[in-house]
Parts: structure tokens; sequence; C-alpha cells
């Protein structure tokens, strides 16, 4: 399958044009394969917000589908836990999850997760399997292809999914490391370690995710 670059008035970071997000068609009917979303995170054990089907249970795994994943973002502005993103560089690869969205229609589907992660709409990617169109930011291009293909192969009419990068080097002034992300947990005030254990525990529980970073943390 064939993916269309959005013609876009956005400007990203470094002032060029980026990608829009498209009006896309409404369907008349429930579609049998319906949006998904993809997650890995906090999503998992706090996905009430979004518009997911609940029954018989709202999360399966992408088999067929592995995302590389590390530790290597802080959130609340770099001053927070440390969170799970796509990282082709540092990650591992892991099979992730995905939920059919009770949403037929892509902006609603997309803008229910852009408020439940509280970003702008440029940190969500989506797929639309139906028209060929897409925003994809930060994700890169041969990952972007293999959800393609899974999708395609699962018949989904599209794909959504949050699309924050490591801002590690941007936040910390030095690269990512394991060694200097077990540094930032142990400078934490006691509320923000606590924060930052529970999401990694989670991570490794719920979403069942091994990383480099998690591997040693778990030894400690």
């Amino acid at each position: 399958m064939v993916i269309k670059k959005e013609k876009s008035n956005i400007k990203d970071k470094k002032g060029k044009k980026g990608k829009k997000e498209i009006i896309p068609r409404t369907l008349n009917k429930i579609p049998k394969y319906p949006i998904v979303y993809l997650a890995w995170g906090s999503l998992l054990w706090d996905y009430h917000q979004l518009p997911v089907v609940f029954s018989p249970r709202p999360w399966q795994r992408t088999y067929g589908l592995e995302i590389p994943l590390e530790f290597s973002r802080i959130s609340d502005q770099g001053k927070g836990r440390m969170t799970l993103v796509i990282d082709d560089v540092e990650g591992e690869k892991n099979l992730v999850w995905y939920a059919p969205c009770l949403e037929t229609n892509f902006n609603k589907a997309i803008g229910a997760l852009r408020k439940r992660e509280k970003t702008s709409p440029e940190n969500i990617a989506y797929l639309n399997l139906i028209t060929a169109n897409y925003r994809i930011n930060n994700t890169p291009k041969k990952l972007v292809q293999k959800i393609i293909n899974w999708a395609d192969k699962n018949e989904f009419r599209g794909v959504v999914w949050t699309d924050l990068p490591s801002n590690w080097s941007e936040v910390r002034q030095k690269q990512y490391s394991i060694e200097n992300a077990l540094n930032y947990y142990d400078l934490l005030d006691t509320e923000t370690k606590t924060l930052a254990r529970d999401y990694i525990l989670n991570a490794v529980k719920y979403a069942q995710i091994k990383t480099p970073f998690s591997e040693i943390f778990l030894k400690r």
C-alpha cells in the first residue's frame, strides 16, 4: 500500500512545512475492522479517557509488529519521570499493544489521544489506510512501513499513536545512556522518583516491555 504525503501549512520546529491533520471521511456504518490505537506505556493501565472497545479486553498484542522502545524521554518539560518512546538508536524491539477505537472519524480518534496525552496535534501520528493520508513527524520511515504492512494485513482502517521523540540530549545536554538514566533517576525528588518507579514497573508488568534500561534497573 502506498501512503501519500499531505500538503500542510503547519510549521515544525525548524520552520519547515510539516504535515497537517486532514479531515477524513466519516463512515456511514460501523466498520468491521476499525481504526486502532497503538500503545506501550501508561495508556495500557490508564486508558479510560480513550474511546476504545472494552470487551472482552481493550488491548491486544501486535503480533507481527515490533517497535524499538526505551525510557529515553523525560516528561513534564524535562523535570519528571522517564517515559517510553520509540527510539531506534537506544531502544530494544518489543511487541506492543493495540486497541480498536469506537470512533470512525479520524479527527475524533486523533483528538481523543491528543487530549489524553496533553500534547499538540503534530505529536500524534496517524495512517489512514482508506484515503492513504498520514501524519508522521518522529517515527522512523522503516518503522512506518512496518506499521503500514501490519495494519494492511489485519485490514484495519487506520492506526493512531503517540509520536513523541526522545528528548534526552535536549534536556540533559548529554547523550542518552543507561548510566545517565540511572543517575537521573537517583537525583529525582522522592515524589517524582516514586512516579518514575511505578511507571517503569507498570511498563514491565502490564506492557511486558523489556529495554536495556529496564533490565539493569530491575536488578538494582
